[in-house]
């Protein structure tokens, strides 16, 4: 599943053509507000490897726990309450549970949320009119379109609709467009931004490192290449690692693979990572989520990620699946949220 395969070459041009580029290090008002949610000192985190396993429910408590006070605080001084809208076409129970997340987290934060659902044979122009009119009320400071959409509707058409300040989700062409210029865009991708909070929560060393990337996706792989192969700097410490972004079909996988010190999969391909494909003491961070049938098993199945399960006696450190990515993109993507909420009341310098 490729939720971005949509962006094509007429878009990306046209709305480039609008972008006013800010580099990294002249924004540093975008940057101290990811920074608050993400850099952690070591002394703090010392003893945050006690297993093989890097956990993410730990990660995103924190995060959450930080949103929620800086929520109470908006609030009080500024009557402002975050709001998020979630445009949901047809039924799928996977995408219902992912929405119930992220429903439940904002509760847990004090956001308020709305779902708009759509009968999966909607027009396309009846969710361009929503989502039009939410980008429009300046009560509502997040905007997602909750992917994959029935195939009548043009996922990049209806992504492309939503406001760029109101693009929670990262996915608006101008600020992917940004983001693959190497400069810092409104908002994050929140699964490249769950994978850089992680590495930065266990205390993992990026700089200098090599890093492999499965997965080529415009929602996943190709935004986390670009993230952590910019400039190691003072205030972007999450980078500075020399990156190979390759696929499923990359022809001898293997070989790139086992030069990864870290190696970070999204494919959707269940178990494509064999033990023979990683080096000893890597790291592995699986942000593949897939169903596999299971007769046995008492819901008829369970999830798997990218990565076969005989790799995690070989590798350091690992993420489990589910359990790992997982709560901390959602924890992110509610992190946009208060971003664009504080930055409704306190205009910030750069647009």
């Amino acid at each position: 599943m490729n939720p971005i395969r949509c962006l094509n070459k007429a878009s990306w041009r046209a709305s480039l053509k609008h972008i006013q580029l800010q580099p990294l290090l002249v924004v540093p008002s975008l940057q101290n507000q990811y920074r608050k949610y993400s850099t952690h000192s070591i002394e703090a985190n010392s003893n945050a490897r006690p297993t093989k396993l890097l956990k993410g429910k730990p990660v995103a408590d924190e995060i959450l726990n930080k949103i929620k006070l800086e929520t109470e605080l908006l609030k009080t001084k500024s009557n402002v309450q975050p709001s998020l809208v979630i445009i949901v076409v047809g039924i799928n129970k996977q995408i219902e549970a992912y929405v119930r997340m992220k429903q439940l987290a904002c509760e847990r934060v004090g956001f308020l949320s709305t779902v708009d659902r759509f009968h999966e044979s909607c027009s396309e122009h009846d969710v361009l009119e929503k989502v039009k009119m939410h980008s429009e009320n300046p009560l509502v400071h997040g905007i997602i379109v909750q992917l994959p959409l029935p195939s009548h509707i043009n996922p990049s058409t209806v992504v492309s609709a939503v406001s760029p300040q109101k693009d929670v989700d990262g996915l608006h062409p101008t600020n992917l467009g940004q983001l693959m210029f190497g400069y810092y865009p409104k908002f994050l991708p929140c699964t490249p931004a769950a994978i850089l909070s992680l590495l930065s929560y266990y205390n993992i060393p990026i700089l200098g490192k090599h890093i492999t990337v499965v997965g080529r996706s415009g929602l996943v792989g190709r935004p986390i290449a670009n993230l952590l192969s910019m400039k190691h700097t003072r205030d972007n410490t999450n980078s500075g690692a020399t990156v190979t972004l390759t696929h499923k079909d990359t022809m001898d996988l293997s070989f790139h693979t086992l030069l990864a010190d870290i190696l970070v999969v999204a494919t959707g391909s269940p178990a494509l990572i064999k033990p023979s494909m990683v080096k000893k003491d890597a790291v592995i961070v699986d942000v593949g989520v897939n169903f596999i049938e299971d007769k046995t098993h008492p819901k008829g199945g369970k999830l798997v990620g990218d990565v076969h399960h005989e790799v995690y006696e070989k590798c350091s450190l690992y993420t489990p699946v589910p359990g790992g990515i997982g709560p901390i993109t959602v924890a992110k993507l509610l992190q946009n949220v208060w971003i664009s909420a504080n930055n409704s009341v306190h205009k910030p310098n750069s647009s």
